[in-house]
């Protein structure tokens, strides 16, 4: 993201002090452009929103499973019923949240200085 609020896909940045080396995605070509007009750069990693949403949809399956087989059960059914439902909802609502999380990723922002001296507020 731009000063001006401009926004593209980048990959293989290199900053300096000076200038910013990136290969634009959309066009394939490489811009350099000054590192003062930048305000952020976002990084996306799927694999670790998959794993984010993986965890996160698990911790819901989890009792979600449970859930639906200990009051849908019926009287004197086993045990066995409840382990299932805690692999079956765990790994569901795993899948359904890795697939989420792959799709939106895990973000890390990284802030520009906003003048060429970093030490200056």
């Amino acid at each position: 993201m731009f000063q001006d609020g401009a926004e593209l896909d980048a990959k293989d940045i290199v900053a300096s002090t000076d200038s910013t080396r990136f290969l634009n995605e959309k066009t394939n070509t490489t811009t350099v452009v000054p590192t003062l007009a930048i305000q952020k750069v976002v990084f996306k990693k799927r694999f670790a929103g998959f794993l984010e949403g993986f965890w996160i949809g698990a911790l819901v399956g989890v009792p979600a499973g449970v859930g639906l087989v200990v009051f849908g059960m019926p009287k004197g059914e086993g045990e066995s019923y409840v382990i299932a439902a805690v692999l079956v909802g765990g790994l569901v609502g795993g899948l359904i949240g890795g697939i989420s999380g792959f799709v939106i990723g895990h973000s890390y922002e990284y802030q520009f200085p906003t003048s060429a001296d970093s030490t200056q507020k």
